[in-house]
């Protein structure tokens, strides 16, 4: 076997691989969080397991990029 056609074959094997594994490292399942209430503590819960969703911890103005966290605006 030539060394191109060698390279040609990894190049095709690498290919598939990825073409196999990078759908299911990217697929998710959507998330999603619902509540009502009559104030804004009558859904405290439903934010805070919103916020848990989005990554802790709040970053709040601190410069990033950051690794995790999240920013809110109030």
């Amino acid at each position: 076997m030539t060394d191109k056609r060698r390279r040609a074959l990894t190049f095709c094997l690498a290919a598939c691989i990825l073409i196999l594994v990078l759908p299911l490292v990217a697929a998710a399942a959507p998330v999603t969080t619902e509540g009502s209430g009559s104030n804004a503590a009558a859904i405290q819960g439903t934010v805070n397991i919103f916020r848990g969703i989005l990554g802790d911890p709040p970053n709040g103005n601190a410069p990033g990029p950051l690794l995790s966290g999240h920013r809110e605006i109030n």
